[in-house]
């Protein structure tokens, strides 16, 4: 027996409402196969999502946009011989929280057919649901739906934008005769330059290392306090008290957890809302160390921020790691739309913000010639798609930034770690992955391991710039040694690949 159910709503909707409907059919009923695919036309593209457990296959058909009205029909098959009234109504109930809980702009047609495919005369249990769900492509039938839809649709930006899926070349976009020679005398200096910074890295720097590798962790320590004072009664700090802003999810919340387990350590975890720092730390449970909630807001006006980390510093301080881990992209609004109001927002979080709470703590740090800044850039910040261009704008300046702060914080004491993520499983990149985005589901590392080679690099020391996954860094350092010419092109190419999604960000 099968039951069919018709869901009206828009594509965008699909990847997210499917899933939650028949995983909270899953506590309703037996458990069912557990993967779900994507296939995405006409650029074939796995991506593998941790929704549990239901099996399911969709197709994009190259016209069909990500705001195009589709009819979704769920086809649930059991193996009884007909169903009871109550898993239809709840296979109903389910679909209407569903629209209402994530908010949707769909509407559940009342209609729910359930045709007989066989009839057993023998007595059999019931065996867990089989979950098959085919995606019709059509418009909505509805006038009343149609409307709604189309109201929606007017009110959210069109991924479909001319920038990301229009070509436009034209004879004046070819380069010049002498510019092509300019990028052709680029990549040969870049090529002198690589094989130099080679060599010196393999004869000199190498030996150091493995120098380095053979002294005892103890006396490393021991080195990173000597004549490090606090400036107040000219003692090293006793414990460590670690600033963590942006703690309340992602790679902030698992830094958080690695501090956890430190006895004598204080962890001030602060966050734009209290209320996620608090069920953030309840997640966490009992802990070892202390934690304090904290309001910080970056895009509060300078005096303020200035204001919230010197009265933390002098309330749980003083303060001798900061981990910098905010950031912001419109990737996390599906309405938002790129522009002059999304490039200024994030110009206020991603670079305002972070550098006034990086260069507040500095200074403080620096009196006390001792502390420990850890900044997150982002690979995106040397090489990215064209439509990552504010975001990767923004990130490419606190790259520069933290790595020339590391030079000049030195002879004070004060070491400082930039770190530039890959791909990393996130609340952002998973929104990028609803829009679009064709990077492999495997090529997406985690937040937890992410965090917990940021803590070895600034507790150990000796690394500058953190690229994790190593791979993906190791490919984008690579990509800044292009000419300007080919970095065009890769910006063009990757951009319609969607690796970044079809979002402007």
């Amino acid at each position: 027996m099968t039951c069919t159910l018709y869901i009206c709503t828009q594509m965008h909707s699909i990847a997210t409402l499917a899933p939650n409907l028949a995983t909270q059919a899953t506590y309703r009923r037996a458990a069912m196969h557990a993967s779900m695919r994507f296939l995405l036309r006409p650029k074939p593209c796995s991506q593998i999502f941790p929704i549990s457990p239901l099996t399911t296959q969709l197709a994009y058909r190259p016209k069909v946009h990500y705001f195009t009205p589709i009819c979704v029909r769920l086809r649930f098959s059991f193996s009884t011989q007909s169903p009871r009234l109550d898993d239809i109504s709840s296979l109903k109930r389910l679909g209407s929280e569903a629209c209402k809980k994530y908010k949707y702009p769909s509407t559940l047609m009342s209609s729910v057919r359930h045709p007989f495919l066989s009839l057993s005369t023998s007595a059999k249990p019931p065996t867990p649901i089989h979950l098959q769900r085919t995606f019709i492509y059509r418009p909505f039938s509805s006038s009343s739906d149609s409307e709604t839809n189309m109201a929606d649709k007017r009110n959210m930006p069109s991924m479909n934008t001319a920038e990301v899926h229009k070509i436009g070349l034209n004879p004046r976009q070819i380069p010049t005769l002498s510019y092509t020679m300019q990028n052709i005398a680029i990549s040969f200096a870049t090529m002198i330059i690589s094989t130099i910074s080679l060599l010196f890295t393999a004869s000199v720097i190498l030996p150091l290392s493995i120098l380095r590798s053979f002294l005892p962790r103890e006396r490393m320590m021991l080195a990173s306090e000597k004549n490090h004072t606090t400036g107040v009664d000219g003692h090293a700090p006793r414990n460590k008290v670690v600033l963590i802003v942006g703690a309340s999810r992602g790679i902030g919340f698992n830094v958080l957890k690695q501090y956890a387990s430190e006895p004598d350590t204080v962890i001030i975890a602060a966050s734009r809302s209290i209320e996620s720092l608090r069920k953030a730390v309840i997640e966490i449970g009992d802990t070892v160390a202390t934690i304090q909630c904290a309001q910080i807001d970056l895009t509060a006006s300078k005096k303020q921020l200035v204001d919230s980390i010197k009265v933390l510093d002098r309330q749980y301080g003083p303060i001798t790691h900061l981990y910098e881990v905010s950031g912001i992209s419109n990737h996390l609004k599906a309405t938002s739309q790129w522009g002059l109001d999304v490039t200024l927002d994030m110009i206020n979080v991603n670079v305002t913000g972070t550098i006034t709470s990086v260069l507040t703590m500095y200074e403080l740090m620096k009196v006390r010639k001792y502390g420990k800044i850890c900044v997150v850039g982002s690979v995106a910040g040397l090489y990215s798609p064209a439509n990552m261009i504010s975001y990767a704008a923004t990130k490419s300046f606190v790259n520069t930034f933290s790595s020339s702060l590391r030079v000049l914080a030195a002879p004070h004491g004060v070491e400082v770690v930039t770190v530039q993520p890959g791909f990393i499983d996130t609340r952002m990149t998973k929104m990028m992955r609803g829009q679009g985005s064709t990077v492999p589901s495997n090529e997406f590392a985690s937040a937890e391991g992410m965090a917990r080679e940021m803590k070895m690099a600034v507790e150990e020391g000796g690394a500058g710039v953190v690229c994790w996954p190593g791979r993906q860094g190791v490919q984008m350092h690579a990509l800044k040694a292009v000419n300007p010419i080919c970095e065009e092109v890769g910006k063009f190419v990757s951009m319609k690949m969607g690796l970044s999604g079809r979002k402007i960000t």
